[in-house]
């Protein structure tokens, strides 16, 4: 188990705190400002500065489980192909006995909690549960991946140049009720992990 205050992790003693204030301070913003001023611009920024949270948060989620539970850590480094490839000198390993835990967070903390499709496996392999609470919410999930992307590298237009229109007032709500659904899901079923 690596000790909370290990500074190098930095990760946040209740990840769903961060979460719940993030998309709080959204709904603030949004609350704050008449619809008139809910243009296409601050839509977007809401619905990245949501997704940015979830992924932060799924991050900091599965590192924390990783680094302190030993079933978690197993999991991982056994069924993650990277990781069970991965080949370390003896004398690394005998002079840091947490390299292993160090490792697996190490790779965990470079991958993109935005590819659900990836995490969804990673996540059900290491935490023994399934990423989404049910098939709903991973269908929008699934299909606001790509909007998301969209937004964060083209300003809101897909390939073609067109501009996203999925992303209105409804949308942003829906993902706001979709995240916190979610948040209650794995807080509830975290605790569980071995």
């Amino acid at each position: 188990m690596v000790e909370p205050d290990d500074a190098a992790w930095d990760l946040p003693s209740d990840p769903a705190v961060n979460i719940i204030m993030t998309l709080e301070d959204v709904r603030t913003v949004l609350k704050g400002t008449p619809p008139s001023f809910h243009t296409a611009t601050v839509l977007r920024m809401a619905f990245i500065q949501q997704f940015a949270a979830l992924e932060a948060y799924l991050s900091d989620t599965l590192i924390t489980e990783v680094l302190n539970k030993p079933g978690a850590l197993q999991r991982i480094i056994v069924g993650d192909r990277e990781l069970k490839e991965l080949k370390l000198p003896l004398a690394e390993i005998h002079a840091n006995p947490g390299i292993v835990a160090h490792t697996a967070a190490t790779h965990l903390r470079t991958l993109l909690y935005h590819n659900f499709k990836k995490i969804e496996v990673i996540w059900k392999l290491t935490l023994n549960f399934d990423l989404f609470p049910d098939r709903d919410m991973k269908v929008r999930m699934m299909k606001a991946e790509p909007i998301r992307h969209d937004c964060v590298h083209r300003n809101g237009k897909d390939k073609e140049g067109n501009i996203r229109l999925e992303v209105n007032d409804s949308f942003v709500r829906t993902v706001d009720a979709d995240i916190r659904k979610l948040i209650d899901y794995v807080e509830e079923h975290i605790s569980e992990v071995g």
